[in-house]
């Protein structure tokens, strides 16, 4: 018995599998309680994440900068209005 095969077979013993044969469980395969972690909602939302497309790093880089440069302009343009005198 393999090491896998038989830490399936212990986890099924501590969580109450149906079988007594050991045999037959090992035959059904895994059809023990469900002893994973994450709850299935968490692993269908995991599934989800790895399936969006997602901006490359460059595209996501250059958005970026095109931002800064936007702030960068709005700022002088500010701070020159706020140096030109108001006109009464």
């Amino acid at each position: 018995m393999g090491k896998n095969q038989q830490h399936k077979a212990m986890q099924r013993g501590r969580h109450g599998s149906d079988d007594a044969d050991p045999a037959a469980a090992a035959a059904a395969g895994e059809e023990g309680a469900d002893v994973s972690f994450h709850t299935p909602a968490w692993h269908a939302a995991r599934i989800a994440a790895l399936t969006v497309e997602r901006v490359p790093y460059e595209d996501w880089k250059k958005k970026q900068k095109e931002e800064a440069a936007t702030r960068q302009a709005a700022d002088e343009d500010e701070e020159r209005q706020m140096r030109e005198p108001a006109a009464a």
